[in-house]
């Protein structure tokens, strides 16, 4: 026996420092054999990479879900991957729209398939690698450029991964998305309240040409974890400055601002203490540092929520009253006028 462990360890020794193959299943291999094949015929990266969603849990009979609830679920994926995207490339503000390119460079398609006890939608990106990478129709000689979506869908792969963990850390996972912006938290709140509202789990999966395919899951409960650790550190809240002219004031309801972009907002009043509300007065120009978080309706429907933090005024004095309003109130003031006794009905 002792000799047999000798040639073991003779055996494995003879392969140390070999890498490990970069794939895990049958399936695996074979694509990315076809794909190296392809590649070695073309100069560039001109393959595109392919996804697979597949849903589960309770909410999930044998290959059919409720058409309401995973449309919700796969319009917040679309979103969280466009929002991540995004991020990556430095827009990670919620005010404001997205740019169209990166709406356009994040942009999945759906083929649509089955599968045993679930239900896979395969998913492809709509903009071809070239597109993004090769505007001009040059192609480097070393290329190591990846598109968007890959970044994108990787970095969503690495998010789940670590909520998913038996030993997930809530401070280092909440550090990394609070660097991704709160638009993509509030992509991640979303996801989240999609999978809990429709009790459908989700199993987001990415290959890459020539990469072994990544995959992570989203269960009802990571959900419900990850829903409560964005909340809970207000990672999808974010501070904004807005500068405008005052059209309502009140001490009880939402005040309007016209911002100097020729927008008109609703902020809720907030701590802003009674004194400083009865300082202010319609038509003053004001600087409000606010908290933005973007409220979703029953519907679906997404609105920003401004909440004032303080209220600086940029005008010096209030301006004066006007002539009308000086005789209304001089009216107010006189002396009211004596009236004799009512006539008698007796005359």
């Amino acid at each position: 026996m002792a000799s047999l462990n000798k040639d073991a360890a003779a055996f494995f020794a003879r392969y140390e420092g070999v890498e490990a193959p970069d794939w895990s299943t049958a399936s695996d291999l074979t694509r990315m054999g076809v794909e190296s094949m392809a590649a070695e015929q073309t100069l560039g990266r001109v393959l595109r990479s392919h996804g697979v969603v597949r849903l589960t849990g309770p909410a999930v009979d044998a290959n059919s879900a409720r058409m309401d609830g995973a449309g919700e679920l796969l319009t917040k994926l679309q979103k969280l991957v466009t929002a991540l995207g995004a991020s990556m490339e430095g827009s990670k503000s919620q005010v404001g729209s997205l740019a169209e390119r990166f709406r356009s460079a994040t942009q999945l398609r759906l083929l649509a398939g089955t599968a045993p006890g679930s239900v896979m939608l395969f998913v492809v990106p709509e903009a071809a690698p070239a597109e993004e990478l090769y505007p001009t129709g040059e192609v480097p000689l070393v290329d190591d450029q990846r598109p968007l979506v890959d970044r994108s869908a990787d970095a969503l792969i690495d998010v789940l991964s670590e909520a998913s963990s038996p030993a997930a850390d809530s401070v280092a996972l909440g550090r990394e998305i609070d660097d991704y912006g709160a638009r993509v938290a509030a992509g991640i709140k979303g996801l989240a309240s999609a999978v809990l509202d429709s009790g459908i789990e989700l199993e987001w999966s990415w290959a890459v040409p020539n990469q072994n395919r990544r995959t992570a899951r989203l269960s009802m409960g990571t959900a419900r974890w990850l829903g409560e650790l964005v909340a809970g550190q207000s990672l999808d809240v974010e501070p904004v400055q807005l500068v405008g002219t005052l059209r309502t004031i009140s001490d009880h309801s939402a005040w309007e601002l016209r911002t100097d972009a020729e927008e008109t907002v609703r902020i809720k009043r907030g701590d802003i203490p009674d004194a400083v509300t009865s300082s202010l007065w319609i038509g003053q120009r004001v600087r409000v540092d606010a908290e933005l978080a973007m409220h979703v309706s029953p519907g679906g429907i997404e609105r920003p929520e401004y909440t004032a933090i303080e209220v600086t005024s940029l005008d010096e004095l209030p301006p004066p009253p006007s002539p009308r309003l000086l005789e209304a109130r001089a009216r107010k003031t006189e002396e009211p006028k004596a009236i004799g006794p009512a006539p008698s009905d007796e005359a």
